[in-house]
């Protein structure tokens, strides 16, 4: 392949299991060297670049626990080799290529506090090996795999800054050792698991840029050690925590 192409691949799902369904999440294995895919319809499955062929994984789900719930996120868990994925009616599991069998976690969530909420991202954290969750109602949490809980952070929020919002994006800063969220109405913050407190990034964003604009995704750059973020209406930016500072990319 070309450097600087962009390439159709929406041949290579053998039978047309994808379909016209929407895929909401993508994750690269970077051990098998996959990407693994999340869709509409509870469509699942993977990439091999090798062989050109895109893989259905819809009925590893033993007992059909997904069935045709959209699943929205999906993160890879480097040091077990899970694939996690996560999606609506708070469907929460993971897939394992050795068995092949995409095991059902939604019943981990003690006191039942995700309920059928929607999580709409999930983020790997490889310091604590823990996958975070962000779910509609302002849900959060993680999973530990060691324990099977999954835990609710909700709380966390001092004065209760995450509200009801939807959250719907989350990364990992290796360096900081935080998790970085954005959701809906300019929610912006991160978690520090040490300190176990979820802090409030929104008025960070100098002349206020972000507004109450509904962000919907966060990125980590682990050379550069910055946070981008993007949202509706074009909202573009990135956040700096040595600066305590949210700049604003939009016109760039």
């Amino acid at each position: 392949i070309q450097k600087n192409t962009t390439v159709d691949l929406r041949g290579s799902d053998v039978s047309d299991w994808v379909g016209t369904n929407t895929i909401n999440a993508l994750a690269y294995d970077s051990v098998r060297n996959l990407i693994f895919l999340a869709g509409g319809f509870g469509t699942f499955g993977y990439y091999n670049f090798s062989s050109n062929i895109t893989h259905n994984l819809t009925e590893t789900d033993t007992s059909n626990w997904i069935a045709t719930d959209a699943l929205q996120g999906i993160t890879f868990d480097s040091t077990d080799r899970l694939v996690y994925i996560g999606g609506a009616n708070g469907k929460f599991g993971y897939y394992n290529l050795s068995s092949n069998v995409t095991h059902n976690l939604s019943g981990t969530d003690t006191g039942d506090w995700i309920g059928t909420d929607q999580i709409n991202y999930v983020a790997y954290d490889s310091d604590n090996k823990i996958v975070y969750l962000g779910a509609n109602t302002g849900k959060f949490g993680y999973y530990n795999f060691s324990s099977n809980i999954s835990h609710d952070l909700s709380a966390t929020d001092t004065g209760n800054w995450f509200s009801t919002n939807a959250i719907t994006g989350l990364a990992y800063d290796s360096f900081n050792k935080i998790v970085y969220m954005t959701g809906f109405s300019g929610l912006l913050g991160y978690y520090n698991l040490s300190s176990n407190v979820s802090h409030d990034l929104t008025g960070t964003d100098v002349s206020d840029w972000i507004g109450t604009t509904s962000l919907r995704d966060v990125s980590y750059d682990p050379l550069g050690r910055i946070a981008f973020i993007a949202g509706d209406s074009g909202r573009f930016g990135f956040y700096n925590m040595s600066q305590n500072r949210t700049h604003n990319l939009t016109e760039t």
